[in-house]
């Protein structure tokens, strides 16, 4: 047999050696430069170390962010408040911004789906618990089921809390298909980086960055609450910064994403999955949408060359609506905080770092300016008024309208007064005429305008449907001068049970002072459309009569779960318009 040939086995001896130094070469260049600190921490346990004592820690170069976060995790003492998670471009969210004392930026360059469940994971394996308030910074690529970063597997504790907190929230086995494992002991395209960093350096390649406070204010560094501060170049408006936003010539390409046809079926699940656990733990949540340039915008939004973006975001808007709405007077709401078009804000290339990210200014503006605005004129039900078991309605609770704008994330601003209606003026109130006095001498615009009146006209004698069609018509034409850009919206009176019984449906069908209720509903639906205005019938197929004697204790006002049922219920018709 060759074998047993000297020559043959001398050959295959030269082989094996040749072999075993290669494969030595390799793993000992990847793991003693490891110059991306794949393999082993290094400086990241000692930059862990400054950032908790309160440094602020320069940042060097090529460091590994997601092996920093779990050093910083892992040497937490108290867990904080509020954590931030995300991208790059949630990195300014922090108290500076964000106003909450307690809180620390856990984002990390590139993030995806499961640098979310990994940095929950590590907090759910420090402290056996999550802290009570989490932002969400969400970017579009987050949903591309084709996402090809993999640096969230790169470090095995990272990884592991990945997978661990995942069976956790989900209930699943943890499987990814898209993984691409890459032993980074053996890895040649490793390999040659870190030959590369030995030509660059030479013997300090071998060296551990050391990790420092900074003293230097022009360099980039991190914060102790996590935020980071870019090189002053970058930090600060000047020419050269602007130029390169408006540089700007195509779609977004990172991350793949102009690839990007639809939302991850897998994605969605698993982001769904992980907001709904969470919600479970009563955890206050926040989505964080920061804008892309302006310069950018116009290829994403006119040239609709990333149209998925627009689909991200108002598939987050409509599912933390339903959470809300699924939840109110149960549990936190989520909200919704940013628009990924830079328009929306007024915002100009100048506050730019680049494409995706907003300098701190910018970040800033955008945090504090994220409601939308919801005017709502109405009377007592409106208001708020609670009725009990005892029928008493002396007291103002939180009505249906402010269930709904914060389930939808509005700033609510109430014109609404017992007792009023288009024609009726409660005692001592003022008139619905006054009211829209007030509104028009308002200085700030509004999304949306609703009018929720009738149920006041009904009940007053001598009121005339033709009465209510002169002052209908006049406040229509006078709102639309005063907000032409808000979505107004009139809304039906809900039936209630003063008169009547389940044989003429309560008022709906019950002749009062000439006029049932659904002739003034009629009037109103007749009204707007003459106008082109929106109108929500809530007096037919809205409360059923069972409602009426179960939620109006007293006849008109919705009791504490009155309110509740009606918010649910008008989310449904006014989802349109929110």
């Amino acid at each position: 047999m060759e074998f047993h040939n000297p020559r043959f086995r001398l050959f295959i001896g030269q082989v094996i050696l040749l072999i075993t130094l290669i494969l030595g070469t390799v793993i000992s260049v990847n793991y003693f430069v490891d110059a991306s600190q794949v393999i082993t921490t290094r400086s990241s346990k000692d930059m862990a170390r400054l950032a908790l004592n309160g440094q602020i820690v320069a940042v060097p170069k090529n460091y590994n962010e997601r092996a920093y976060q779990v050093s910083i995790i892992e040497q937490m003492k108290a867990m904080p408040e509020t954590i931030v998670i995300g991208s790059s471009r949630g990195m300014y969210l922090g108290k500076d911004i964000t106003g909450y004392d307690s809180i620390y930026n856990h984002c990390v360059s590139g993030a995806c789906m499961e640098d979310y469940y990994a940095l929950l994971g590590l907090y759910d394996k420090k402290f056996s618990k999550l802290p009570g308030r989490i932002i969400i910074e969400v970017s579009p690529w987050v949903f591309y089921e084709n996402n090809p970063d993999s640096r969230w597997s790169e470090n095995i504790t990272y990884r592991s809390a990945c997978k661990d907190f995942y069976e956790t929230a989900s209930g699943e086995k943890f499987i990814h298909t898209n993984l691409k494992k890459e032993n980074p002991y053996l890895s040649i395209p490793y390999f040659q980086y870190n030959l590369e960093t030995i030509k660059e350096k030479g013997s300090k390649a071998f060296t551990a960055q050391p990790a420092k406070a900074s003293d230097n204010t022009l360099e980039q560094a991190d914060y102790p609450d996590g935020t980071i501060r870019y090189a002053a170049s970058l930090e600060q408006t000047n020419p050269k910064r602007l130029e390169k936003v408006r540089s700007t010539n195509r779609g977004v390409t990172y991350q793949n994403v102009h690839k990007m046809k639809k939302i991850g079926s897998k994605q969605k699940r698993d982001f769904e999955r992980l907001v709904n656990y969470l919600l479970e733990k009563n955890i206050e949540i926040t989505f964080y949408l920061q804008p892309f340039s302006l310069t950018q915008c116009k290829f994403i939004y006119e040239k609709n060359t990333n149209p998925v973006f627009g689909k991200i975001e108002k598939y987050l808007t409509d599912f933390s609506t339903q959470c809300n709405v699924t939840n109110i007077g149960k549990r936190n709401n989520i909200k919704v905080i940013g628009s990924y078009n830079a328009k929306y804000y007024n915002l100009s290339d100048e506050s730019f770092i680049d494409f995706m990210h907003l300098d701190k200014a910018g970040t800033a503006y955008v945090w504090k300016s994220f409601r939308k605005k919801w005017l709502s004129i109405g009377d007592s039900i409106a208001y708020g008024m609670t009725s009990n078991l005892k029928g008493t309605r002396n007291k103002r609770g939180t009505s249906w309208t402010r269930y709904l704008a914060d389930a939808a994330g509005y700033n609510l601003i109430s014109q609404e007064v017992r007792g009023m209606g288009y024609i009726r003026v409660g005692p001592n109130q003022i008139s619905f005429e006054q009211t829209l006095r007030k509104v028009e001498s308002m200085t700030e615009d509004c999304n949306l305008v609703t009018v929720a009146l009738g149920i006041n006209d009904y009940i007053e004698e001598g009121v005339s449907l033709a009465d209510l069609q002169v002052v209908i018509d006049d406040s229509v034409q006078r709102l639309i001068k005063k907000f032409p850009n808000a979505r107004l919206v009139y809304i039906t009176p809900f039936n209630s049970g003063i008169y009547g019984d389940q044989l003429t449906n309560y008022d709906r069908e019950y002749e009062f002072s000439g006029r049932t209720l659904n002739n003034i509903a009629a009037l109103i639906k007749q009204r707007c459309s003459v106008y082109g205005v929106h109108c929500v019938n809530c007096t037919e197929n809205f409360l059923t009569n069972s409602e009426v004697e179960h939620l109006l204790l007293d006849k008109v006002h919705p009791s504490k779960k009155g309110h509740i049922v009606i918010a649910k219920k008008m989310y449904r018709r006014l989802k349109q318009f929110l």
